[in-house]
């Protein structure tokens, strides 16, 4: 994961790059980083018995 002054200093003050600064390579790889996780929890979830299903579109 690419660890940028710009990175670091954004998440300091609140500003994340991936909201700030989206196309940069930071961002797209912290975007890509998030998505990954989310398919693997929704995998999981899925996976899981008792559960109502929850589509987020957005």
């Amino acid at each position: 994961m690419p660890l940028g002054a710009n990175v670091r200093e954004g998440g300091d003050a609140g500003h994340p790059v991936v909201a700030t600064d989206p196309t940069s390579p930071p961002g797209e790889a912290f975007a890509r980083m998030a998505q990954a996780v989310a398919q693997q929890v929704s995998i999981q979830a899925m996976a899981q018995a008792n559960f109502i299903p929850i589509n987020i579109i957005g």
